[in-house]
This record gives C-alpha cells, structure tokens and sequence, in this order.
C-alpha cells in the first residue's frame, strides 16, 4: 500500500527583497507562467517525496530531509505542449520548517541553469 500525498508550501519571500526568489519568479515575462508557478508553490504546494517522475522531487540533505529541489508543477499531461518555457522547466530549492508543513524557499531556476552546471562540470 503507498503512503498519501503530503503536501508542503513554499514561500518564495519578499517582493521588495532583490535576493528572495520571489523577486526573481516577477522577473518572468510571461505573467501566466509567473501566476502558475507562485499558485503551485503557495497555495496547492509541492509533494514531498515525490517518486514518479523520478528526479521530479529530491532530498539534497539526506538522512535529515530537510532541504529539497524540485520542479515548480505537477507532472504535465502527455498531452501538453513544450517549448521548455512552462512551469515544469523551473525549479525551487527550498528548506522545511521544522513542522514540515512549509518550506522556505533558498534559490529558484529554470533547467538551462542546470543543464549549462552540469556542461561546465564536465568540461573540468
């Protein structure tokens, strides 16, 4: 039997806080993909321990699961377009409350930045 969903929100922080990842996700020109990316991550929050698709959700501190990664939607429907601009192409790292039902967010991105990081650690 598989354990339920659990849930946790992530605040993005401060608008005004040129450092915060908010600031950054209102940096997005495309106000449809700003608006569903800060709904995915306040409001509906993201699943902790997501498994499937795999690499969608990691622990980066393990045992102590307490700062993660993980993409800024739900899975998209086979069906869904892809021009590497939607939701799902961020990403938010963030660190639990000790309650664990919020996160704080520390960093946020979208996959090019991981991609050209993983590109320069192979060039050294």
């Amino acid at each position: 039997m598989t354990s339920p969903e659990r849930r946790c929100t992530v605040d993005l922080g401060d608008l005004h806080d040129p450092d915060a990842p908010r600031h950054t996700v209102r940096a997005l020109r495309d106000k449809t993909i700003r608006d569903a990316i800060e709904s995915y991550l306040e409001l509906t929050g993201v699943i902790l321990d997501r498994r499937n698709p795999r690499g969608w959700f990691i622990w980066l501190d393990r045992p102590r699961n307490s700062i993660f990664i993980t993409r800024c939607s739900d899975p998209p429907a086979s069906t869904a377009s892809d021009n590497r601009w939607q939701p799902w192409y961020y990403f938010v790292e963030a660190e639990m409350h000790e309650e664990g039902g919020q996160a704080k967010a520390t960093a946020f991105y979208h996959q090019d930045f991981l991609d050209s990081e993983g590109a320069d650690r192979q060039d050294s």
